[in-house]
């Protein structure tokens, strides 16, 4: 249930972006950045009340500013060895946010860092290896307290064994300390198939590592949202598909 009080509020925004980018085809080199900046004036705060049955948001008469700034580059490059290409990508966000809590009004700062890696190669016709990782934290800067982390790691192989039988490989790792204790999420799919005309059969190999559970967390300023849910156990599939005509 949720109830909320309605209230005239004449706000004021800013926003302004830049961008540029770079493209060297005949190298493979690609690369570009932004800057960002955002204002926005209000005349009213809406904070929220829980009493565990009734979400109460109401407005309260106070002039306040949200203010953020980001910026972020991406670099790209492919290299005639292997087919190989890198992809790099980093950022900032600065956030100045209003609060008001149990009649208190005050600002609260947060720095946000990401950054992130994908690789691809083809050490050979048939193999075809990829890695991406992704890191993002969170700090305060108006009081003390941890960083919050995030930070992901996916890796695939695909290789074909003889003509027309695959094998594909997968792993996801997934680490963050945003809620009561740290977690360590490991996951691990491996998969044999075979095609041939209208056949397809497939042998499947599935969360490896039997993990039961996992965990989602939001990473913001402004809020930590946490939740977990069940997934598959370990299990061992046979597939086949086929067309009649």
């Amino acid at each position: 249930m949720g109830a909320y009080i309605p209230q005239i509020d004449k706000s004021r925004s800013l926003t302004a972006l830049l961008g540029v980018g770079y493209r060297w085809v005949q190298r493979l080199f690609f690369t570009s950045a932004t800057l960002s900046y955002s204002n926005r004036q209000s005349q009213y705060l809406y904070p929220s009340e829980y009493d565990g049955i009734l979400l109460k948001t109401s407005s309260v008469a106070m002039p306040n500013t949200q203010q953020s700034l980001n910026y972020d580059l991406n670099l790209s490059k492919g290299f005639d060895w292997k087919n190989l290409n890198v992809s790099l990508g980093g950022g900032q966000s600065i956030s100045k946010l209003p609060y008001f809590v149990q009649n208190q009004f005050s600002y609260l700062k947060f720095l946000q860092s990401c950054a992130s890696l994908e690789v691809n190669i083809m050490p050979a016709s048939w193999w075809l290896p990829e890695y991406d990782s992704d890191f993002s934290s969170s700090k305060s800067l108006s009081q003390k307290g941890r960083d919050l982390l995030l930070w992901t790691n996916k890796i695939g192989c695909a290789v074909e064994i003889i003509s027309n039988l695959h094998l594909n490989a997968g792993g996801y790792h997934q680490y963050n300390n945003q809620g009561s204790s740290p977690q360590n999420t490991l996951l691990l799919d491996v998969s044999l198939s075979y095609k041939l005309k209208g056949l397809h059969l497939s042998l499947e190999w599935n969360n490896i590592c039997n993990t039961k559970y996992f965990y989602y967390r939001d990473l913001s300023s402004e809020r930590l949202f946490e939740s977990h849910y069940r997934i598959r156990p370990m299990s061992i599939m046979l597939n086949a598909r086929f067309k009649i005509l």
